[in-house]
């Protein structure tokens, strides 16, 4: 049971992290198609706070799990 539970929280820490990613992309490659954020350097910004969080607690998991 442990191992699974293991295994499900860094597969779900993993697809947040490719997420995170992705949007950064997205608002670096095309920033014109993103009207609803007028602050991109502030909604970046928090792409890279949430991607540092989950890159953080699955360095810990593998880490110490």
């Amino acid at each position: 049971m442990k191992e699974l539970l293991l295994k499900a929280f860094k597969n779900h820490a993993e697809g947040e992290i490719r997420k995170h990613v992705a949007n950064i992309e997205v608002f670096l490659n095309h920033p014109v198609g993103v009207a609803e954020h007028p602050d991109t350097i502030e909604t970046i910004g928090k792409e890279m706070e949430a991607l540092a969080d989950w890159n953080d607690k699955l360095e810990m998991a593998n880490k110490y799990f």
